[in-house]
């Protein structure tokens, strides 16, 4: 897990200037905010990669999830995400990402693009 150290207090974060930490007392930590970003998933299998006109590529990838539940996700290259969801099976997960591809071919204007080993990124 990374961490990041953001400016300020909790309660500066929450909007609490001196004033108001004065008026309700001590019950918020005055250390800095840590968070904490997750873990990327991991990988079970890529699915598909495409490119369209914002010459961006496009990945579709299967990840484990939690409570023994898989994600299907699909992102730009550079893992911003345009669509994540939960299913029960890998048998699910693989019909999804299948109808998501059929939906960007029906766009008209995608090509498909080959997987690459490891190339497909969780962020």
């Amino acid at each position: 897990m990374t961490q990041s150290r953001s400016q300020g207090s909790v309660g500066d974060l929450l909007g609490l200037g001196e004033a108001a930490r004065a008026k309700r007392g001590p019950d918020l930590p005055d250390e800095p905010l840590v968070v904490r970003q997750p873990a990327a998933p991991e990988l079970i299998e890529p699915s598909w990669r495409v490119v369209g006109p914002s010459k961006t590529p496009i990945v579709c990838a299967v990840y484990k999830a939690p409570q023994h539940r898989v994600e299907v996700r699909c992102c730009y290259e550079d893992g911003n995400i345009i669509r994540t969801q939960l299913v029960d099976s890998m048998e699910a997960a693989r019909e999804l990402a299948d109808a998501w591809l059929q939906a960007i071919r029906e766009k008209g204007s995608f090509t498909d693009l080959p997987i690459p080993d490891g190339t497909v990124q969780a962020n």
